[in-house]
């Protein structure tokens, strides 16, 4: 008799489970049961028979063998997948296999990877492995309602966890436990975790790129990266933790190498989907799965770039995701986002949505291939072309380890602390975002006892916006005015339908300054801005008026007045307002 460690994985099924007994069992009685067949002479021709001369097939009698044999071989084949410790489980959107701690989504391959199962059950039981029985025992399998679960009734990655290949770390304790099925894990960080692990070249890499900036300021900036990228090892973070990082720089100044080794942390699979594929039907494909959202230009400067499923995938809210010839998914995008680009992020983005979930790092300092410095000079030697593949090479787990510091640290505070260069950075793309906002800092003093109009404020809007951008630029529409003001959404100015008189509607809480004033009457002696006048404040008349005393009850004012007085930068009460 065979040893027990020389059987293979269908000799050991049987001997290990009862129901593979049974089925032998009735494998060997439905063989035995088969009448010898007369050798039929290769001259012979079949002849055709009448239906009247078709016996009925006999009701199986009692102890006669009834268990089909694809239902032999399907059943071979799941306690088998069990027997190594994996398993199958389906559900109305995808199928997912279980195997070393983690379920994968089996998008192309399931039928192929179930045949070649099949096929090895089909040998050991020495059945004829035709397509009919193939088809019949994957069917079966796939029918099974033991293995079929309701998609969203299960907990996914709800560990609360960073999984890696040694396991489930805690966070915060640093501690590993070994992965389990009822973990439902569906992606992990490809390296194994050792809290002991440095990564000195990588540190010298973040070094080298930040070279240009002071200490204090480089130092600042590579623990904001480190907090970051331990942010992406959790799905379960603080909203503010849950940030896009964005390089921006020239070419040459190190971006590239920075994503590498970031995306590199979570495998060789990345997520490449452009900005402006996302609006096109089947665009949101690729976020089905967790992997990172890595691209290296992620800008265009010549155009600005819709934003709906950006802001959507950027803050976690719900998105929707049309699969091709399949079903469609609600779920929120928990995958990290590193970007490059050489130029600043640009959306139609009116709010602050957008920009208070991005980190935008500046990269300065230009690399010359001739002249390699730092991790350069030790890629060079090692004949690794690149600082990043160093790193990738040798020192994965230090990023880990690194990662894990930082992550810890981030979720102990609970928030980012940017430096004032990245406050500056994101504070210009707000403003590129929103027609309206260079105009309120540059033409604008708060004040809560007064108001203007609307319409005196977008004539001095649009006499401004010309004078930025050119006389070829059309001024935007009132409208589109008045909405990017609102969009501001700014507590020190009230804004609503019931701020109007007979005549006009008002911005409260706000003038017009000496230079917005200055726009204002150049928007009045312009022909270009001629449709724009109507109803505008004549000449001799004030542009910015009281708040009429009736007006003090409202709550928009109310809420504006208390907002105001207790804004430490209010400094305009000595303003004059002519």
């Amino acid at each position: 008799m065979k040893k027990y460690e020389d059987m293979n994985e269908y000799e050991k099924a049987e001997f290990d489970i009862d129901p593979y007994r049974v089925c032998l069992r009735e494998e060997a009685a439905r063989a035995a049961a088969q009448p010898e067949q007369e050798p039929v002479e290769d001259h012979k021709v079949v002849r055709l028979i009448t239906k009247e001369q078709i016996k009925p097939k006999p009701a199986p009698q009692p102890g006669e063998v009834s268990t089909p044999y694809h239902v032999i071989i399907g059943t071979a084949v799941i306690e088998v997948i069990k027997n190594r410790g994996e398993d199958l489980l389906f559900t109305e959107k995808a199928t997912y296999y279980y195997s070393n701690g983690m379920w994968s989504m089996a998008v192309d391959g399931l039928t192929t990877w179930l045949n070649i199962e099949i096929e090895r059950a089909a040998q050991y039981f020495r059945q004829p492995s035709n397509n009919k029985l193939i088809n019949e025992a994957r069917g079966w399998i796939l029918r099974q309602k033991k293995l079929f679960r309701k998609h969203d009734e299960i907990p996914w990655d709800n560990h609360g966890l960073v999984p890696t290949k040694s396991g489930l770390v805690n966070p915060l304790t640093h501690r590993v436990r070994p992965a389990c099925p009822d973990d439902y894990c569906t992606w992990r960080v490809e390296v194994e975790y050792d809290p002991a692990a440095t990564c000195p070249w990588w540190l010298q890499m973040l070094d080298d790129v930040f070279a240009d900036k002071t200490e204090d300021e480089r130092g600042k900036t590579i623990c904001v990266i480190q907090e970051l990228l331990g942010a992406g090892l959790i799905d379960d973070k603080p909203r503010e933790l849950s940030r896009a990082l964005v390089f921006q720089g020239g070419s040459n100044f190190g971006k590239s190498g920075l994503l590498d080794v970031l995306s590199g942390l979570f495998g060789r699979e990345v997520n490449s989907t452009p900005i402006d594929s996302l609006e096109s039907p089947h665009g949101m494909m690729q976020f089905i799965k967790r992997k990172p959202w890595v691209l290296h230009e992620a800008f265009d400067q010549r155009k600005w770039h819709f934003s709906s499923n950006v802001k959507a995938i950027v803050t976690g809210d719900p998105v929707q995701v049309n699969v091709k010839n399949g079903a469609i998914w609600t779920l929120r995008i928990k995958a990290p986002i590193f970007w490059g680009t050489n130029h600043p992020p640009k959306f139609k983005e009116s709010t602050k949505a957008i920009t208070n979930r991005l980190v935008v790092i500046e990269c300065s300092r230009e690399f010359f291939e001739e002249r390699p410095v730092g991790a350069a000079v030790e890629a060079n030697r090692l004949r690794l072309g690149k600082p990043s593949n160093l790193v990738l090479k040798q020192e994965m787990p230090g990023v880990l380890a690194w990662a894990m510091a930082g992550l810890k640290r981030g979720l102990e505070r609970g928030r980012l602390v940017l430096t004032k260069s990245m406050s500056d950075t994101i504070e210009e793309i707000r403003k590129d975002s929103n027609l309206v906002a260079g105009f309120l800092e540059e033409c604008v003093f708060y004040d809560p006892d007064h108001m203007v109009s609307r319409t005196d404020f977008c004539v001095a809007f649009s006499a401004w916006w010309q004078a930025e951008r050119g006389e070829t630029y059309s001024a935007p529409n009132n409208e589109l005015i008045g909405k990017a003001v609102v969009a501001m959404n700014d507590p020190l100015i009230a804004t609503g339908s019931r701020l109007k008189d007979t005549y006009h509607r008002y911005f409260a809480g706000i003038v017009l300054n000496p230079i917005g004033l200055s726009y204002h009457q150049a928007g009045a002696d312009s022909h270009h801005l001629e449709a724009k006048l109507a109803n505008t404040t004549g000449p001799g008349e004030f542009v910015n008026k009281l708040i009429p005393e009736s007006w003090k009850q409202k709550s928009e004012v109310i809420a504006m007045q208390a907002a105001q007085r207790k804004n430490a930068g209010y400094e305009n009460s000595n303003m004059s307002l002519t």
